[in-house]
């Protein structure tokens, strides 16, 4: 609800500030991020990806961004969705395989280069 400042509180129990008296406890500050990780977690995290690969819904959302179609796009992100269980989830499955795909075409291009 709305937080009442502590001396407008006048202990009855009837009125517009009506209520016991109490004293606040301070609240803890928070992180602002937690999924930030170290960078030895991060490391292991690319390592195992590195070794196991895509799993099999993220190949077939994969798929539907190679194509580069907008109504595909839509499809793959709406698949994400349903697949992670929320549209933030979903964005940033997206962002990681639009990545990949990216790191994909720049291996393309140095091999041919070469």
């Amino acid at each position: 609800g709305k937080q009442i400042p502590q001396e407008c509180i006048s202990g009855y129990a009837i009125g517009l500030h009506k209520g016991f008296i109490v004293t606040r406890l301070e609240q803890k500050a928070r992180p602002a991020n937690i999924r930030r990780g170290s960078n030895r977690t991060r490391a292991i995290n690319n390592l195992i990806r590195s070794i196991v690969g895509l799993s099999p819904y993220e190949k077939k959302a994969l798929e539907y961004f190679k194509v580069g179609e907008a109504k595909l796009d839509k499809r793959a992100a709406k698949f994400l969705k349903r697949r992670l269980g929320s549209i933030t989830r979903a964005k940033r499955k997206e962002t990681f395989i639009r990545r990949i795909i990216k790191e994909q075409k720049d291996a393309r291009r140095r091999g041919d280069a070469q």
